[in-house]
């Protein structure tokens, strides 16, 4: 059985190398995928990776446009609450999260125990 290229998911993997993409950029779900997003309230830091390649939408099909995916940019651009980053960025940050979570976890527990 192929293994699933594109997760459909905002969760981070837990191995950075087996890393998938959430969404194709001409995915037909990729405007609900956006709106999930957006809508969401997560407890944990999230990733919406839209993958593709830029002569994909010179295609002038029904889903893969520049228009349908300006549409997209707009729709997410210029929120204060997320990130616009590249992977390599969204992985150092969310590693770094992680770690300031665990050390508080940490001095809570140590502090309990006093």
């Amino acid at each position: 059985m192929a293994q699933k290229f594109f997760t459909m998911s905002f969760d981070f993997p837990d191995d950075p190398l087996k890393y998938q993409p959430t969404v194709w950029m001409i995915e037909k779900n990729l405007f609900d995928l956006a709106d999930q997003f957006l809508e969401s309230e997560p407890d944990e830091d999230q990733l919406f990776y839209v993958w593709g390649h830029g002569y994909e939408l010179d295609f002038g099909t029904r889903r893969s446009n520049w228009y349908c995916f300006e549409k997209f940019c707009d729709r997410i651009a210029g929120r204060k609450d997320i990130l616009y980053c590249d992977n390599k960025t969204a992985f150092r940050m969310h590693e770094e999260q992680k770690r300031r979570i665990s050390e508080v976890e940490n001095e809570k527990s140590d502090a309990d125990q006093k």
